[in-house]
């Protein structure tokens, strides 16, 4: 359990709640929801200039506590509530509506979300930036490309990471319509396949972070187009993406000069001498094996 959780209980009384702008308020303890869902009521209703709120890990955290927050907190800009196990499209919606400031949200393995979620969202705040959506598994296509189309003139950071629903159709809406992005995870999208790689490399060439792991439909022909066209690429993970080669990451790493982490677990290098090779030609890269 987090002492600052009591220690925002007691206090908030003697400071003045409209100079906060940050809360976190993650829970080890499910033993306290009485006086934790009763600190984030008060909290909201008195500091309702808050900008930056972290409500994460926390199961037994109830959709009225968390409507009573974006009824007050209209101004949050930043919300976590990623592994909230019983968080439901219902909340969701009453979260959107009101919260029209909202740029950067994490919803990461909330397994009660669907679509209505993320298509509530695309078209009630239009200045998001950041979707953290990582292992939300009921999502499909249809909301991703909802997303794409709401939102695409902003976007910059998309974590769909274990969204296994998710296919081809998803990635080309995200290459269409967010041109901007710099980091973008599709780990564990296991149905991708090189049509979705060759599409980002030709429009979405600011890439920064890529990360493919377990993605073991892409083959060395996708990866390299990706290199060639997205040089500001400086984090790729390529972890289990078992058709590639050793030929594959040293075009790879020759493309792209800010590269400075390659992962590569479970690709075909388990010649030492071959791994040895590689970063010794490339001593500012940690390559990983």
């Amino acid at each position: 359990m987090k002492l600052t959780l009591f220690f925002f209980s007691k206090v908030t009384t003697n400071i003045n709640g409209n100079e906060i702008h940050s809360f976190d308020f993650t829970l080890y303890s499910n033993n306290v929801r009485n006086i934790f869902e009763n600190t984030v009521i008060f909290m909201s209703r008195h500091c309702n200039n808050i900008k930056t709120l972290t409500l994460r890990d926390n199961a037994l955290l109830s959709d009225f506590a968390i409507k009573n927050m974006a009824t007050n907190c209209v101004n949050i800009t930043q919300l976590n509530l990623s592994r909230n196990r019983k968080l439901t499209d219902v909340c969701m919606l009453s979260v959107c509506s009101v919260c029209r400031k909202l740029q950067i949200l994490d919803i990461s393995n909330c397994p009660l979300l669907t679509d209505k979620t993320v298509t509530n969202i695309a078209s009630h705040c239009l200045h998001m930036t950041t979707y953290q959506l990582a292992g939300c598994i009921s999502f499909t296509d249809k909301c991703i490309v909802k997303l794409c189309e709401y939102n695409n003139t902003h976007i910059t950071d998309l974590n769909i990471c274990g969204c296994s629903l998710l296919t081809d159709i998803s990635v080309l809406a995200i290459a269409r319509h967010c041109t901007k992005l710099t980091r973008l995870n599709l780990k564990e999208c296991i149905r991708i396949t090189n049509e979705s790689i060759y599409a980002l490399s030709e429009q979405c060439v600011k890439l920064q972070h890529v990360l493919l792991c377990d993605c073991k439909l892409l083959t060395n022909h996708s990866i390299i187009e990706l290199a060639y066209n997205c040089s500001l690429l400086s984090f790729v993970d390529l972890t289990n993406c078992k058709l590639l080669t050793v030929e594959c990451v040293r075009i790879v790493l020759e493309s792209c000069p800010e590269m400075a982490i390659i992962r590569m677990h479970g690709i075909n290098l388990s010649d030492v001498e071959v791994q040895n090779a590689l970063r010794l030609q490339f001593t500012n890269v940690a390559c990983i094996f």
